[in-house]
């Protein structure tokens, strides 16, 4: 990683560090972003986070204009990540469903709810949260980290 005078990026690392984990565990993805930093998973999960003047403009018409929303399909998170997300999603589900490949993450978990209640309603309840879940995910990762990060740094045992 790092070493002989070298800086260690600790959020850039963290955050590949967060996407492996959410593309793991909630999409049964492998998606190496240590390996390819330019991993699709990464691109779209940046690009939740990027603002610009148009990405502004969208925000606030979600805010304060929902009637314009509604008439021009503005994306709470953008376009692209969103298709992407479900995409990916609806993917991953119907790749599960025709192998019965097991992983024991969420998408194990959404197929057995499926199969039990006989309901593809919950799936599409799902799927329409994807982009609101991959949030929860890497916010409740970087609390963690960054309260383990601070907890190092802090320990004066450890220089």
């Amino acid at each position: 990683m790092a070493g002989n005078g070298k800086t260690i990026e600790v959020r850039e690392l963290t955050a590949k560090f967060a996407t492996d984990i959410i593309g793991s565990t909630a999409y049964g993805l492998d998606v190496n972003s240590f390996k390819d930093p330019n991993a699709e998973f990464r691109k779209y999960g940046k690009m939740i986070f990027y603002y610009n003047t148009y990405r502004s403009f969208e925000m606030l018409a979600i805010f304060f204009l929902p009637t314009i929303v509604r008439l021009t399909r503005i994306k709470m998170f953008g376009k692209e990540p969103t298709d992407f997300m479900r995409k990916v999603f609806w993917e991953t589900l119907t790749q599960r469903m025709k192998s019965g490949l097991k992983r024991n993450d969420l998408i194990d978990i959404l197929l057995e709810l499926k199969n039990n209640n006989n309901n593809d309603q919950d799936l599409k309840d799902f799927s329409k949260r994807t982009k609101i879940n991959y949030l929860y995910f890497i916010r409740t990762f970087f609390l963690i980290m960054s309260n383990k990060n601070r907890n190092v740094i802090s320990n004066d045992k450890l220089d």
